[in-house]
């Protein structure tokens, strides 16, 4: 059958006639027309990058602030859209109101993580090939400063010694970890997680579990070794893989245990903890003891690789 009544372009046309339309309408219509989106919105890539493993809670928590910013200003835009103007805008973002929290401070942390948390964001959707190349990138981190950490003078460390001698609700657990961290330059972590079958005797050594999955073999004086095993057979440590550092109450020291025993000053007028309080002279400019290298001019065992008491001005 064929005939005008099977012609669609003169159906079309004829409509078109009825309804007084042409052709540019048309074509106006279908150049302002919204284009449907290509990919998943930056919302859904966030949850599923939170949903996953990629990062552990503590970097995820640091990120989070950042990824917050996103999904306030671009939460609804497409995930392929987003471009380098708006790391640029969400980096400033995040500035501007650390500023207005700090304001005596230069922040410049703050676009360091919140460049590292858009890179992490981009880099998921690289690898699950949502886009092709991280915007991210074009960013360039502020030049980190000279760091002001610097280590314990003889005097400072001895009135540290002296002050959590004095303020210590347990200072057979406390001056024994002070002591421990000053010889092996353990990280917190390495010296909570230290474990009987840790030590061995035989080569004066401890064997140390610090982040990032890292071991290593820390020799300490033979003295030391005598006193860490006496204080996990004394607080009821039985197994080899009992922890050495036990309470009064014979449980292994939380994790939290070292920063209220160490702490100086946390952002606070006041200094917090209990050597904070005994020692302000150590907490002007919010210092606060961290475990990294021993200067050379301390006995010959401490500088060796590792973490040790210093001052972070």
């Amino acid at each position: 059958m064929s005939g005008e009544h099977n012609d669609p372009i003169g159906h079309v046309i004829e409509l078109m006639a009825i309804l007084g339309l042409t052709i540019d309408d048309l074509s106006d219509a279908m150049s302002n027309a919204p284009s449907a989106p290509s990919g998943p919105s930056v919302v859904t890539v966030l949850a599923a990058l939170r949903a996953s493993s990629r990062y552990s809670p503590s970097t995820l928590s640091t990120y989070e602030s950042c990824w917050r910013i996103v999904e306030e200003l671009f939460g609804d835009a497409d995930f392929q859209t987003f471009d380098s103007a708006m790391c640029e805008q969400v980096v400033e973002t995040a500035y501007r109101r650390a500023r207005s929290r700090f304001p005596d401070r230069e922040c410049r942390s703050t676009k360091e993580t919140a460049i590292t948390a858009l890179r992490a964001l981009f880099q998921y959707g690289e690898r699950h090939g949502l886009i092709a190349k991280n915007p991210a990138l074009a960013l360039d981190k502020p030049r980190r400063t000279t760091s002001l950490r610097r280590g314990l003078t003889p005097t400072e460390l001895a009135a540290v010694w002296d002050a959590v001698a004095l303020t210590t609700r347990d200072p057979g657990l406390d001056l024994l970890l002070i002591r421990f961290h000053l010889w092996s330059g353990a990280r917190r972590a390495g010296a909570l997680g230290l474990r009987i079958k840790d030590i061995n005797d035989g080569r004066a050594s401890v064997w140390l579990h610090e982040k990032f999955d890292e071991t290593r073999e820390q020799p300490i004086p033979p003295s030391l070794i005598r006193e860490l095993c006496d204080h996990a057979e004394i607080r009821g440590a039985e197994k080899p893989s009992d922890m050495v550092f036990r309470t009064l109450r014979h449980r292994p020291v939380h994790r939290r245990h070292d920063p209220r025993v160490l702490r100086l000053g946390d952002r606070a007028p006041v200094p917090r903890g209990r050597l904070g309080r005994r020692m302000p002279c150590l907490c002007r400019d919010e210092r606060q003891i961290h475990y990294v290298t021993f200067p050379l001019e301390l006995p010959e065992a401490m500088p060796v690789r590792g973490y040790a008491v210093v001052i972070d001005c």
